[in-house]
């Protein structure tokens, strides 16, 4: 999902950044499943939907449940670590992206192995940004309209989904545009 993706990016640019550069980082985070809600959803959308809602994991707290109180503690502060998770894949992404930008443009390199790694540099970063744009900025809406309690226009709920679906489209052909014959 959305955690296994923002690792792999920003281990695509440690790896890149380790290759240019020579260093390297390592993060980890974890999450929690919430049982009973995830049966309470399965009731209630699963009729909606005539879908079997079981196997879905869902990572929140039931508000109008007074037995879970404590859990919306533990909830924030699981959030939160997702977010400083998320935070730092980024800052992780500029501080190696803006260096390797930098090596690339300082080596000692050919003019044409410059222009080549400049050209894999660029993809590197189209590559980063096609799953932001369509994989975190749809939650990131969604988690910004819960903070600050304010309900989405259909019309951007109809965007968000359109967004999350044609990621499988877009992403390869961010390859194929900077993918060039190098024969």
């Amino acid at each position: 999902g959305m955690m296994g993706t923002s690792f792999l990016v920003a281990a695509t640019f440690i790896y890149r950044y380790n290759v240019i550069c020579s260093h390297g980082l390592i993060l980890d985070t974890f999450t929690s499943p919430i049982s009973r809600l995830t049966k309470t959803l399965n009731k209630r959308v699963g009729k909606m939907y005539d879908q079997d809602f079981s196997r879905v994991y869902y990572q929140g707290v039931d508000r109008t449940d007074s037995t879970q109180h404590n859990r919306e503690t533990i909830s924030v502060i699981e959030s939160g670590i997702f977010q400083l998770s998320f935070i730092i894949m980024l800052i992780i992404v500029l501080i190696t992206g803006s260096k390797m930008y930098s090596a690339i443009k300082a080596g000692s390199y050919s003019q044409k192995a410059k222009e080549r790694q400049m050209h894999m540099f660029k993809m590197l970063v189209a590559q980063t940004v096609s799953p932001l744009l369509f994989l975190y900025l749809p939650p990131i809406i969604d988690v910004s309209s819960l903070t600050f309690d304010y309900v989405l226009p259909y019309s951007v709920c109809i965007l968000k989904a359109l967004l999350v679906f044609m990621f499988p489209i877009a992403n390869p052909l961010v390859i194929l545009i900077f993918t060039e014959d190098y024969r």
